[in-house]
């Protein structure tokens, strides 16, 4: 079992389900266990950057604390998955070429 100083020292991964419903994120350790989980609702029809601001309330929320190495983000639609560009959703109202991948990292100070 690891003790709590050194749980928050490991890097931690973030894992996220964006629907048109919900925003799930998942704190998860190196090996895959789920640490922490959150829920916020998605309001997708108050439009882009009200979403986006969640997503990164969510992720900030799950990963309280802890070193995070990477985000992953799945969301329905036409998404390329090296830029991180959301070209179109048919769950999120309004995403149009929405750059996802530069907005957090830039949100979040990591890569």
């Amino acid at each position: 079992m690891l003790y709590p100083k050194l749980i928050m020292k490991e890097k931690m991964i973030v894992g996220v389900d964006l629907g048109g419903t919900k925003i799930d994120a998942v704190l998860a350790d190196s090996c895959g266990n789920i640490r922490k989980r959150e829920f916020k609702e998605t309001r997708a029809s108050e439009g882009p950057n009200a979403v986006i601001k969640r997503i990164v309330d969510t992720i900030k929320t799950v990963s309280s604390h802890n070193k995070i190495a990477a985000v992953g983000i799945g969301a329905a639609g036409i998404i390329d998955v090296e830029t991180g560009l959301i070209t179109v959703s048919p769950n999120l109202p309004g995403w149009r070429n929405i750059k996802l991948k530069d907005i957090l990292e830039h949100e979040l100070d990591i890569k």
